[in-house]
């Protein structure tokens, strides 16, 4: 599904600083992969999370997403190819604060051609599969921390995407509803969801298939997780 080849990034340039923070990175997801991407700050995981989430874009080498080269599309068609293959959820959640739950989790699909009565009843559905139908008219501020990423990943999912985009998805919850978290990312897998996650707990990571470790702008180990 996912396929990069020699890809480097930097920030800067040569007449200034040049911070090279990926240096000739070959990394392959397939389809149904739980894949957890870790390393020290500085590391270069972030960068290349937010090159595989089509969020940045890279100085050299290929990425080709379900046999399409990323690079080549124009800017309407990767804003659809993100749209309909990717979901993303972020450690601090980034809800709109003045919206209820079922509101943001509709917001993505406000770019689709659904009408609003489907638009709902989706929003709806996956909200009340992750626990919240009983919460669908709350606001953020009426939420718990496990509440709100509840909320984000339904979000994410509601497009029903190939693959779900996690940034320290438990990095602002405590320990407990953090794993409450990973067992939802375990099931989403165990459905076939594909997943990419950033994460600096081993704890975490042990929820993944695959562990990729980052250290310098390399990939320095690609291990099944313990």
């Amino acid at each position: 599904m996912i396929s990069i080849s020699k890809l480097s990034k930097a920030y800067g340039s040569v007449d200034t600083s040049l911070l090279i923070v990926l240096k000739n990175v070959n990394l392959t997801i397939n389809e149904g992969e739980f894949v957890a991407i870790m390393g020290p700050s500085g590391s270069g995981k972030s960068t290349l999370l937010n090159i595989i989430g089509m969020l940045d874009n890279f100085d050299a080498g290929s990425y080709q997403f379900k046999g399409q080269s990323v690079p080549s599309l124009n800017s309407d068609t990767l804003a659809e190819l993100r749209l309909y293959n990717l979901g993303f959820v972020f450690q601090s959640f980034n809800l709109i604060a003045q919206l209820t739950a079922q509101a943001n989790v509709e917001l993505p699909m406000l770019y689709t051609r659904l009408k609003k009565t489907k638009r709902q009843s989706n929003a709806v559905q996956r909200l009340t599969e992750l626990g919240l139908g009983d919460r669908l008219n709350h606001k953020p501020s009426e939420l718990s921390g496990g509440q709100q990423q509840r909320v984000a990943i339904a979000r994410a999912l509601v497009n029903d995407p190939a693959v779900l985009i996690a940034d320290e998805p438990t990095g602002s919850l405590d320990t407990e509803t953090g794993i409450d978290i990973m067992h939802l990312f375990q099931r989403l897998h165990q459905n076939g969801k594909t997943i990419v996650m950033v994460t600096h707990e081993e704890e975490i990571a042990a929820f993944a298939s695959r562990v990729i470790r980052m250290r310098d702008g390399k990939i320095v180990d690609q291990g099944l997780a313990a």
